[in-house]
């Protein structure tokens, strides 16, 4: 609901209750790279991961260096978190999203057709190939898998409003009919 400084004081007050979390220690990164402070999460990332390692701090690091344009990081921080969690189709996207980033298209749109073909016999959020699809540039496709998404109630919906990666899909004037059909309130 982009409300980001209760939930910088949410997450803070998390983190100082329990300053060992990683789970708490990655969510105040999460809140800090959504409301555009990519830098501070950065650290809050590695805060985390000095704790120990995390691979939802991995992701999210690679989320926040892709975001500072640090893409060479960002793929050694997804990849990271990918190789930690393999079964994660989430991860893999991740690292085929910052592949894409780099110019790597022919791999990304491989794993898009990956993403395809896992979907037609499993369970595979449009959202996942909707991301993709806006790393190699193509908004009117990611503009159908997120209708698809929201069809569907993929949970992942929630970050269309704050996430970075969205801001193509936030400057459309078609996501006006996107923004009302989320209902979430002002």
């Amino acid at each position: 609901m982009a409300r980001f400084p209760e939930a910088l004081a949410e997450m803070t007050c998390a983190c100082e209750l329990d300053p060992l979390s990683l789970v708490a220690g990655t969510g105040l990164g999460r809140v800090l790279d959504f409301s555009g402070r990519h830098d501070d999460a950065i650290e809050q990332y590695r805060r985390t991961l000095a704790i120990d390692t995390h691979a939802e701090a991995h992701f999210d690091l690679a989320m926040a260096l892709a975001h500072v344009g640090r893409l060479a990081e960002a793929l050694s921080a997804g990849s990271t978190a990918a190789a930690l969690a393999p079964d994660s189709i989430v991860y893999a996207e991740n690292v085929a999203y910052i592949r894409a980033m780099m110019g790597s298209r022919s791999e990304a749109e491989e794993f898009l057709r990956q993403l395809h073909e896992r979907s037609e016999t499993s369970s595979v959020s449009p959202f996942l190939q909707a991301h993709l699809l806006l790393a190699l540039g193509r908004i009117d496709d990611a503009f159908e898998r997120i209708h698809e998404a929201l069809r569907l109630r993929a949970p992942e919906v929630v970050y269309l409003l704050v996430g970075p990666d969205c801001r193509p899909l936030r400057t459309d004037p078609r996501f006006e009919g996107i923004r009302q059909r989320l209902a979430f309130p002002q």
